[in-house]
């Protein structure tokens, strides 16, 4: 008889019988949202970004998995007969609505109904991100669709990708280490432009060096004056 496994952590959940939901290619590495400022389904004065797998930060939010932030609303008098009204996502307050640290999963089960979802708690506030997770291997691109505050300090977004699907993007996740490839080409790059630049400095510094002869002095030790030789063929 085999074992069944089981095992998830803030990016992949891996059941044996069904396979794995990996969501390490959705998630962005950068510290920004792979979804910024989404507007609710239900339009509101407020925006919604969210990255799965890896932290973020935006305005007041720090290092979460999901942020709130309201917007203002002008309106602009553009002509004598019309107004046009103009968002103008200048954030004012930012929330934090979830962390990575203690995400966890729910429904993991081989029906779709309730609908597989992963779960962002902020234990500090009390409040919670749910991301439900919609399978279609239709699709070319990952959609948010944002639910809003479905109840209080309660947050529901949808994502619609073929990653939640049961082994629909098992693929390794990526290296989160900032340190990668991409620095060192960038740091050598610089250290190469520093290096040119100070040779570059040390060779004007010689060729605009005056090349003068000058006469030899001579000092008569039997007077205090110095004598200069006179050229008498000049």
């Amino acid at each position: 008889m085999t074992t069944r496994v089981i095992y998830y952590s803030t990016c992949m959940y891996h059941d044996s019988l069904y396979g794995t939901i990996d969501l390490s290619s959705i998630g962005s590495m950068t510290g920004t949202p792979t979804f910024k400022d989404v507007s609710s389904k239900y339009p509101d004065n407020y925006v919604w970004s969210y990255n799965p797998c890896y932290k973020f930060s935006e305005h007041s939010c720090h290092n979460v998995s999901g942020c709130q932030s309201k917007i203002f609303l002008y309106s602009n008098f553009i002509s004598l007969f019309f107004f046009f009204f103009l968002v103008d996502k200048t954030h004012g307050i930012s929330y934090p609505i979830g962390l990575q640290d203690h995400a966890y999963w729910i429904n993991m089960n081989s029906t779709d109904n309730p609908i597989r979802s992963i779960v962002y708690p902020l234990a500090s506030v009390n409040r919670r991100l749910t991301v439900q997770l919609i399978c279609d291997q239709s699709v070319s691109s990952h959609r948010l669709e944002v639910l809003g505050e479905t109840s209080l300090k309660e947050y529901t977004m949808q994502l619609t990708s073929p990653c939640a699907c049961w082994n629909g993007c098992n693929q390794p996740s990526p290296d989160p280490n900032p340190f990668d490839s991409t620095f060192w080409i960038i740091a050598s790059s610089i250290c190469g432009a520093v290096f040119l630049l100070f040779c570059m400095m040390i060779t004007c510094l010689f060729c605009s060096k005056p090349n003068r002869r000058r006469r030899p002095i001579f000092i008569d030790e039997k007077t205090p004056f110095v004598k200069v030789p006179i050229n008498h063929h000049a």
